[in-house]
């Protein structure tokens, strides 16, 4: 929060506490998916998850191709 400006930083808590509220409550919902599946349907459907959100990481980070005309 150091590197924010004083201005806009209750902005930037707010921007960061909306991104970091759903893993807050991911492991109750885990726990309620778990009454229904198997450890290993869980177990597929995190791993899934986890590579969706890496790939969408990783396309993200990808550089924009600049226009050569």
């Amino acid at each position: 929060m150091e590197i924010s400006p004083g201005t806009r930083r209750p902005e930037y808590s707010g921007y960061m506490n909306a991104l970091v509220a759903p893993s807050r409550v991911l492991p109750f919902v885990a726990g309620a998916l778990l009454e229904v599946l198997s450890f290993q349907t869980l177990f597929a459907v995190s791993a899934a998850a986890a590579l969706l959100g890496r790939l969408a990481v990783l396309r993200r980070l990808e550089p924009e191709e600049a226009d050569e005309r």
